[in-house]
C-alpha cells in the first residue's frame, strides 16, 4: 500500500525538478542574454575617412586637379572615392585663395568632412642660386639653392642643403598660418603643420612625422 509519505513526496520531487529546470533555464538565458532584452550590443558601423586634402599653393596659370591625390575609404564599403563631393572652386588664372570642402557619405548615412585652402599665386622669378660649397656657413646664414631658400642650423661646409641636415628648408606659411609638412623639419611648440589633410600642433621641440608620437597633437 502506498503511504501518504510517499505520495507527496513523489508530487514535491516532481514539482521540485520542474523549479530546477525553469532555475537552469533562467541562468542560461541570462548568460548568453538576446537582442530583445537589449544585453546584446548589435555591431557598430564606423565613418568614412577622406585622405589627401592638403592646403596648396599653385602658380597663375596652372593646371589644377582638386581630386589629385584624394581618396575616400569605408571600413564596412570599402572605396568610396568616386562618391567624394568638392564643394568650392578655384580661378587658377586669378591671384587669391580658395576654399574647397570634401564630403562623402556611406551608405549607413555616416559622413566625413575635409577643407584646404588653395592659393593661387604669381609666379615668381627664380632667383640665383647663392650656395657655395667651398665655403663655410655658420648658425643662423641662408643661402639660396635649386630656387629653394635654406638657413644653418650650425657649423658646416660641403653638402648641398637639400639632403644635408646641417640645413633647414625655410616653409612659406600658408594663408591660416600653417605650414605644409616637410620631411625632416623640425618644428618647436605651438608650430601647427598640415599633413595628409589635417593639421597637427607639435606640443614641444619635435622632427617626427605629424601625429606618428605623442609630440603632436591633431587640431583639425
Amino acid at each position: 500500500m502506498t503511504s501518504f509519505w510517499s505520495m507527496n513526496r513523489d508530487a514535491m520531487l516532481e514539482s521540485n525538478s520542474g523549479v530546477k529546470s525553469q532555475y537552469e533555464f533562467t541562468n542560461i538565458f541570462k548568460k548568453f542574454g538576446s537582442e530583445d532584452d537589449g544585453e546584446v550590443d548589435p555591431p557598430t558601423n564606423t565613418a568614412p575617412t577622406i585622405t589627401g586634402v592638403e592646403n596648396k599653393k599653385i602658380f597663375v596659370g596652372e593646371t589644377f586637379d582638386p581630386m589629385n591625390g584624394v581618396k575616400a575609404n569605408d571600413k564596412e564599403d570599402g572605396d568610396l572615392t568616386s562618391k567624394v563631393k568638392v564643394t568650392g572652386t578655384v580661378d587658377t588664372n586669378t591671384i587669391g585663395t580658395y576654399k574647397l570642402v570634401y564630403t562623402v557619405e556611406d551608405s549607413e548615412g555616416l559622413n566625413a568632412k575635409k577643407e584646404c585652402i588653395i592659393t593661387v599665386a604669381e609666379k615668381p622669378e627664380i632667383p640665383e642660386d647663392t650656395f657655395d660649397p667651398k665655403k663655410i656657413y655658420v648658425e643662423g646664414d641662408t643661402v639660396i639653392y635649386k630656387g629653394e631658400k635654406y638657413k644653418a642650423k650650425w657649423w658646416t661646409q660641403g653638402g648641398v642643403p637639400e639632403n644635408n641636415m646641417a640645413w633647414e628648408k625655410i616653409v612659406e606659411k600658408n594663408p591660416d598660418g600653417s605650414v605644409d609638412y616637410v620631411p625632416g623639419g623640425i618644428y618647436v611648440e605651438g608650430d601647427i603643420v598640415v599633413y595628409q589633410g589635417s593639421k597637427y600642433r607639435a606640443k614641444w621641440w619635435t622632427n617626427s612625422v605629424p601625429g606618428s608620437d605623442e609630440t603632436w597633437q591633431l587640431v583639425g
